[in-house]
């Protein structure tokens, strides 16, 4: 999720009406920097703190030592109960970032050969996480918790669902396969050789899938301020 394609942060079309409300609610960053290009080093320094070069979860069979102490294991130590939702499957549990959650759950399938068919959707992780936080909420002795949500929309192949896949006039531009497996990758190497207007025609899908995430944090914050969460969140 490029900064540069959300409203709040200048971009003209419409694409993060949430995010905008809860950045003016709230502290919006103007330099903000990832520790690496890709999500599991980039990950693993969110939740450590560390550089990529002290947690050593650099390469595709890097698994985060266990030696490192998680944002979720200090909470957890200080009595927060810990949950975790994540649909990326560079923060699988194979790869040691279940460390410290009392609750984890996977959302993906890393088996199957069409990337399409791996990918959960933010909407679809929200209903997971709502039904945990329904139980969360009933409970008498109920600990503070630390919740991490971690979707994977906006994110190549770009296949939007079918609610915003005719948003910000993309039938104006000439149409492409989207679906691609390394689509960015092709798009940069030169396999792959869009026109001028084949190119608006994918930034618009990667702005509907930012629009369609966009939906899911608004459902998420929405969900919290219901629960009586949100104030103390």
């Amino acid at each position: 999720l490029r900064s540069d394609h959300l409203h709040c942060y200048g971009y003209a079309r419409g694409t993060s009406p949430n995010i905008d409300q809860f950045a003016k609610e709230n502290s919006l960053f103007l330099n903000a920097y990832s520790n690496d290009s890709w999500t599991r080093p980039s990950a693993a320094t969110i939740l450590t703190g560390l550089y990529p070069k002290h947690h050593k979860t650099t390469h595709r069979d890097d698994k985060l030592p266990s030696d490192v102490v998680t944002i979720a294991e200090y909470l957890k130590d200080q009595g927060y109960f810990t949950a975790g939702f994540i649909a990326n499957g560079n923060l699988s549990h194979v790869f040691g970032f279940d460390q410290g959650f009392d609750v984890f759950q996977e959302h993906f399938n890393l088996e199957e050969n069409n990337p399409l068919k791996q990918v959960v959707l933010s909407g679809q992780i929200n209903k997971n996480t709502f039904k945990f936080l329904d139980q969360y909420i009933t409970r008498k002795q109920r600990k503070p918790l630390f919740l991490l949500v971690w979707t994977v929309d906006p994110h190549e192949p770009y296949a939007p669902p079918n609610s915003v896949k005719k948003m910000f006039d993309i039938n104006k531009y000439e149409p492409i396969d989207t679906y691609v497996t390394n689509l960015v990758y092709k798009l940069r190497v030169g396999t792959i050789k869009p026109t001028p207007s084949q190119l608006l025609y994918i930034k618009t899908r990667y702005d509907q899938e930012i629009f369609f995430n966009d939906a899911s944090f608004g459902a998420l914050i929405d969900k919290y301020k219901k629960l009586n969460l949100y104030r103390n969140s």
